[in-house]
């Protein structure tokens, strides 16, 4: 039922908005649960959104972004891992400090091009150590 009530919004949002720049999944159930992920994703070929079912199973980390369509999906289909927590601690953070402004106007560290989140790209190195296929899956910049 999860799978059918998400496809009906990805059909949905793309006939409000006209075209689609990515499908991305994300949080606890996004970044881990590849079954999830399948039955969101099969049968939307018609829409341009083509996944890799190898890809999709070995996506599985909360420290990299992952892209697991297939070269020929004409709407790029991303993992990409949220960190909540670093968003709650900045915004204490500034509301104690007395330099928050609204939300739209508020930069977080992770904002920077330079940022990284050592911790993550520590992790990733064990993920990959363990896990090589892991490495095909990693989103790279274009």
């Amino acid at each position: 039922m999860e799978a059918h009530r998400i496809k009906k919004y990805i059909g949905g949002y793309m006939a409000i908005l006209g075209r689609v720049d990515a499908l991305v999944f994300t949080a606890g159930v996004g970044e881990f649960a590849a079954f999830i992920r399948e039955k969101v994703l099969e049968g939307l070929e018609g829409l341009g959104i083509v996944y890799d079912q190898k890809k999709n199973e070995i996506a599985c980390t909360r420290n990299t972004e992952m892209l697991i369509s297939k070269p020929e999906s004409k709407i790029p289909i991303y993992i990409i891992p949220t960190d909540e927590e670093l968003v709650m601690t900045e915004d204490a953070y500034a509301l104690m400090s007395g330099t928050y402004k609204e939300h739209t106007e508020f930069t977080y560290s992770f904002q920077s091009k330079d940022y990284v989140n050592k911790g993550r790209a520590e992790n990733l190195k064990n993920d990959l150590a363990k896990r090589p296929g892991l490495a095909e899956v990693i989103a790279k910049p274009k």
